[in-house]
This record gives structure tokens, sequence and C-alpha cells, in this order.
């Protein structure tokens, strides 16, 4: 098992030679505005505010980042960005963008926690399961959107653990 987990970090190591030139330079995108769509072949996943949550989060904290993944066959890009205040809405300006391979079977999620404390900034690449479990225990890899460090950062995937949307949903 453990040789496997080496082999697919190995995978996930090289894993950004894998989209085709022209998704390569769509995705020069730091400094620029997010664009409201992704540019073709890319498809919105997720897009969202990454913030702290409970008593101690300051809601009037800014600047605001978001977190945005789009998906491109088997790849996804994820991407920083922070608010910026413009005239009538706040415009997106990227901040960091990061391509992954994604193997057959897994996928990129977020609300995970890392040593048992939830934390907004991480992404994991977790292994599908059905039906779906409580916890995603099966991490492949793991993205830090730093707000702080204004990056991406790749971490280690241990203590790592992403709630699943839909449990208790399944049909039985």
């Amino acid at each position: 098992m453990r040789s496997w987990i080496l082999l697919l970090g190995a995978l996930l190591s090289v894993a950004t030679t894998a989209c085709t030139r022209a998704e390569t330079e769509q995705l020069r995108l730091v400094g620029k505005e997010l664009p409201r769509r992704p540019p073709a072949p890319w498809v919105d996943v997720r897009d969202g505010l990454i913030e702290d949550r409970g008593p101690k989060a300051d809601a009037s904290a800014r600047p605001l980042f978001s977190g945005t993944v789009w998906s491109s066959g088997d790849a996804v890009a994820l991407i920083l960005s922070q608010s910026e205040s413009a005239a009538g809405s706040p415009r997106w300006v990227v901040l960091a963008v990061m391509q992954v391979q994604v193997p057959r079977g897994y996928f990129v999620t977020d609300l995970c926690e890392l040593d048992g404390r939830t934390d907004p900034e991480l992404f994991a690449l977790v292994a599908s399961e059905v039906p779906c479990p409580r916890w995603y225990t099966q991490v492949a890899a793991a993205f830090r959107l730093s707000r702080s460090n204004r990056r991406i950062e790749t971490l280690p995937a241990r203590g790592i653990r992403c709630a699943c949307m839909s449990y208790g949903m399944d049909a039985r």
C-alpha cells in the first residue's frame, strides 16, 4: 500500500505536463482579472470565498479571497484570487494558479481538516467512495490556497480528511 501511495505521489509531481499547450496558455492568469467563465475547454467546478468561520471569525476582515477549481478532462486548475474594489462590484485578481493531474477515481474537494481542525484554505485530491463516507480519508495530495503567502502550496496528506457533502443522502 505504501509503495502505491509513493507511486501516486510521483505521478502527481509530474502532473502539470499532462495538459495541452493551449490549456496551459489559458491559465496564464496571475495578476489578471479572474474571468467570469473559464476559457474552453475548462469548466467551473467550484468557486467560493475562503473564509474563517465560527465565533473568532472577523466578518469585516479585508481583503476577501476566493478559491476556484476549474476542470478539463483529467486535469484541474486551482486558482487563488483576491478581491479589489471596483465601481459597482468587486473584481477578482488572480494571485496563483496550480494545475493538477487527477487520476481516475479521484477528485478535488475542500471542506477539509488538518489534524482535526477545520482549515478553509485546504483543498485535497481524494479517492471517490460509494457510498459516501462521513470523511474522505484516502487523500493522495493536499494543497493550501494560502492567503498570507498569496500562493498555492503543496502539503503532505498526513492528518488531512475532508467532509463528504452528500453523507447520509445515498439511496439505499
